[in-house]
Order: structure tokens, then sequence, then C-alpha cells
């Protein structure tokens, strides 16, 4: 939820810039995505879209009440095996999970990863193109 008085306007008419994955990832706030202004958000936020079709958004850091901000840590192919691993070394226990444009079961996902450390952090699952991918990231902000 916005906190009161934040404003973000625009026609939605505007097209966000798509590139390379950057040093945050943005996951923004469900009524923006709902107005149809991901690429007003992505022009105040110096950010672009990953995928064309899919509303995450990276860049550098900027501090927003229009989205949560994440670190992002590593990208990886999703694969279920690479990722326990990698979490596992990071010794996550408390895991976010996010998703926009992934078919996988969040519940059943959380299940097969069995994590068992003491640090928390937050995944996030997307696809570039048709090519699924997984963020490692640190927790939100």
């Amino acid at each position: 939820m916005l906190p009161a008085g934040a404003t973000l306007t625009g026609d939605g008419a505007q097209v966000a810039p798509v590139g390379e994955i950057g040093d945050w990832l943005y996951d923004p706030d469900s009524a923006v995505v709902r107005a149809h202004l991901v690429a007003e958000l992505a022009a105040l936020l110096g950010a672009r879209l990953m995928d064309p079709h899919i509303a995450y958004l990276t860049g550098p850091f900027v501090e927003t009440a229009f989205a949560r901000a994440y670190p992002i840590e590593e990208v990886a192919p999703f694969s279920l095996k690479k990722l326990r691993s990698a979490l596992r070394a990071r010794d996550i226990g408390r895991l976010t999970i996010l998703k926009r444009g992934s078919a996988v079961d969040v519940e059943q996902l959380r299940r097969d990863l069995r994590l068992t450390g003491s640090a928390e952090g937050s995944l996030a699952l997307t696809r570039i193109g048709s090519r699924p991918i997984a963020l490692i990231c640190g927790p939100g902000q």
C-alpha cells in the first residue's frame, strides 16, 4: 500500500526502456502496475525493464514509495539444485519469494528448497524472453 500523499502521474502511454540487469531489483506496487505507470516509475528511478512484458525494474538504488527495492546478489538460470546450493551457501533460512512471469508454485518451491539457515534473503523468479531466471537478493527495502 502506498503512503498517503504519494503520487505518480502519467497517461500510461510511456514505454520503459529494456536493458541489462542492474544492482537493484524494483518490484512496483500493484497500484503502479494497475495504473500502467511502470514506465513513469522507471523514468523516476533511472531504471529499466529486464523484459518488455514483465513489470520488474532494475537499476541503481533510489529510495521510492512506489516499489520495494532488493539488492541483487546473483542472477542465474532457474535450477532447483543450483538455487538450493546458492541459498544454503548464504545461510538463508527465511526467504521472501517473488514471482512475475514464472509458472513455479511458490509453496512447493519453498518445500523443495528445505532451507534451514539463520539469515534472511529474497528470491525473484521471472523470465527474460522465454528463459526462466532466478535473482537471489538481499532483504527488501
